[in-house]
């Protein structure tokens, strides 16, 4: 091999192209690696037990009956637990139309019904939101949740914090059951 093709007398250039595409290589891998990584945090001291409240504007009636306090919410895109259903409540649908002018008014359809589903849950409250599983819940969010054997597709129409009175109440009645 000619002496005029090695770079300081031991490497020649591809070895150092070689070597320069691997250290680019594990530098790439590295990073990837890292920015991957969730920051896990402690999230059971952040927990509170909360209430979301969600709304649908008209449904099936079909759908009453299906969904009883007790049964369990979830969010069926994330496939998440939400919580356990506390109430329900059955109202008149909420249908808009434009009428003939073309104003949008309120109509009302047969066999439609409003739902609300109040469940209990535990997560982050914040100002901004409630955080269950790593994942962020706002009042007015669209989402579909399976409730009982229903999937509707509802609105968060409120997010609170269980009451300390709830609280206690749950707590001493634990107590005494023991």
């Amino acid at each position: 091999m000619a002496k005029g093709k090695k770079l300081f007398g031991v490497l020649n250039i591809v070895d150092i192209v070689i070597i320069a595409v691997v250290i680019i290589a594990v530098i790439f891998a590295a990073v990837k690696i890292n920015s991957n990584k969730k920051q896990v945090v402690n999230s059971d001291v952040a927990k509170t037990e909360t209430y979301i409240e969600f709304y649908v504007e008209e449904d099936g009636d079909y759908i009453v009956g299906h969904i009883l306090e007790g049964d369990p919410v979830k969010d069926a895109l994330q496939n998440i637990d939400i919580g356990t259903v506390v109430s329900v409540e059955y109202g008149e649908p909420k249908d808009f139309n434009a009428d003939a002018s073309g104003r949008m008014v309120t109509g009302h359809k047969e066999g439609y019904v409003s739902c609300k589903v109040k469940a209990k849950t535990n997560g982050k409250l914040t100002r901004s939101g409630l955080v269950i599983n790593s994942y962020s819940y706002y009042v007015n969010k669209s989402m579909e949740i399976r409730a009982g054997n229903v999937a509707l597709y509802a609105r968060v129409s409120d997010l609170q914090e269980v009451p300390v009175e709830e609280k206690t109440e749950e707590t001493n009645s634990e107590e005494v059951e023991e």
